[in-house]
């Protein structure tokens, strides 16, 4: 589980990516799409491109799941799954 994508590759991905090459099934549950994130588009098209990146980088980790929540950023105190 993480909060914003990237944080499975730059906080998880060697543990991902030698669990899975054991064998091991790897879901990614990422709660935000990193919407707050300062990259110059718009929040749609970001929204999109994060996904986007999500999905490759969790793939290429050999993730089984990948699970993207709607859960706004900065609002990760509240529970992510009564939403």
């Amino acid at each position: 589980m993480c909060a914003n994508p990237d944080d499975e590759t730059f906080g998880l991905g060697d543990l991902l990516a030698g669990f899975a090459d054991r064998g091991a099934e790897v879901p990614v549950v990422c709660f935000t799409h990193d919407e707050a994130s300062t990259v110059g588009l718009g929040q749609g098209e970001l929204c999109e491109l994060r996904a986007k990146e999500l999905r490759t980088a969790a793939t290429l980790l050999g993730a089984g799941r990948i699970e993207l929540g709607d859960h706004g950023e900065g609002r990760l105190v509240e529970d992510p799954w009564s939403s």
